[in-house]
């Protein structure tokens, strides 16, 4: 499958939202040119990275349906990942490359903003 999405931060809620909408699109189509290439950006990522890597990039998700019924899924949107600390170069490459045309932004990602006076804030 190719790549048609690069996403940075590939946490919980992109796992268990965008690449889950990626799945039920491609619905198993090798063909289709919309499989996720992820990037996680910090080095504390990479527990997230090995165990990913270790099952192939694929992963569990439960579903908890409105009467209690339980459904488990296998997501297979994520097609590769990068490890940026450990080669940023290609995670430059990556989002560089004309290929993928997408490249969403995580609105969940990243440490909490500053105002200018130096005070938390939105």
């Amino acid at each position: 499958m190719r790549t048609g999405i690069v996403h940075i931060g590939v946490g919980n809620f992109f796992r268990a939202h965008l690449a889950v909408y990626v799945e039920e699109l491609i619905a198993g189509d090798a063909s289709s040119p919309w499989g996720i290439c992820g990037i996680e950006m910090l080095a504390a990522d990479r527990a997230v990275f090995e165990g990913l890597r270790a099952q192939g990039w694929s992963y569990n998700l439960l579903f908890k349906h409105p009467d209690g019924q339980l459904e488990r899924r296998v997501v297979h949107a994520l097609r590769d990942m990068l490890l940026a600390p450990d080669d940023p170069w290609a995670a430059v490459d990556r989002l560089t490359d004309p290929a993928p045309p997408t490249v969403p932004l995580p609105p969940t990602e990243g440490p909490p903003h500053r105002s200018h006076s130096g005070r938390s804030g939105p």
